[in-house]
């Protein structure tokens, strides 16, 4: 069951997971509380001013399905399905998109929170840098929506990325403008990092000139998360879709 499906209620005084992950919604939505999966005065408080906030019941000794849904509906917005007819790279522009207006971000630390997890497929921490896991969950939801498999399955390690595009020749380098030509909107993007290494990856929202725009997890100013920035062309490898 995905963590953002109601349970059950969640009352003052106990000590779990569910409660970590009530503590982590107030905080990503404005009332921050320490993250230690202890229901007690503090997240009271922070549970109040959601409650407050959102037009419910202000009842903060228990997360009711109402306080529950509304705390996690960013998520659900994010994961909705998507009805488009068209190719695989637009639709996952689509996803993409329908991701970033949610804001995702890290909560609690670097790489922790229920999106690191959703993206990371229930990991979260110092390892787990989420880059690729966003980039390969919006192209699967993609695929899924398409009715085919995606280009380059779900995967953690952005090296795996580039092996998989130099195996199936969708992997080029662009390094002057004659090279640019070939890059699309729904594209990947990788970062050089050395030899046979990249450290980052991301998806090309748009090509404008000698730049491009892009939408890219694990990312931004801290705390990281799903951010659109422009980058220089010239200095990236990319993965066709």
């Amino acid at each position: 069951m995905p963590e953002w499906e109601f349970q059950a209620d969640i009352p003052y005084g106990q000590k779990n997971a569910r409660v970590k992950l009530v503590q982590e919604w107030v905080t990503y939505h404005g009332h921050p509380t320490k993250i230690d999966g202890e229901y007690g005065p503090a997240t009271e408080l922070s549970v109040k001013g959601f409650q407050a906030d959102n037009g419910l019941p202000v009842a903060g000794r228990v997360v009711n399905q109402a306080t529950f849904d509304a705390l996690v509906s960013p998520m659900v917005r994010a994961t909705s399905a998507i009805a488009s007819g068209a190719a695989l790279a637009e639709v996952a522009l689509q996803y993409a998109r329908q991701h970033l207006r949610e804001s995702p971000k890290e909560i609690g630390g670097d790489n922790c929170g229920p999106w690191v997890r959703l993206y990371m497929k229930g990991r979260e921490g110092d390892p787990w840098a989420w880059c690729a896991g966003f980039a390969t969950t919006i192209l699967q939801a993609a695929a899924k929506t398409v009715g085919t498999t995606s280009p380059y399955p779900y995967e953690v390690w952005v090296p795996n990325l580039a092996a998989m595009g130099k195996a199936k020749g969708t992997y080029f380098k662009v390094r002057t403008m004659a090279d640019a030509v070939r890059v699309r909107p729904g594209y990947l993007f990788l970062v050089p990092g050395g030899a046979n290494f990249w450290s980052h990856v991301g998806i090309v929202e748009s090509v404008a000139g000698e730049a491009f725009r892009t939408i890219e997890g694990n990312s931004g100013p801290s705390p990281n998360g799903v951010v659109s920035q422009t980058r220089s062309l010239t200095k990236y490898d990319f993965l066709v879709v």
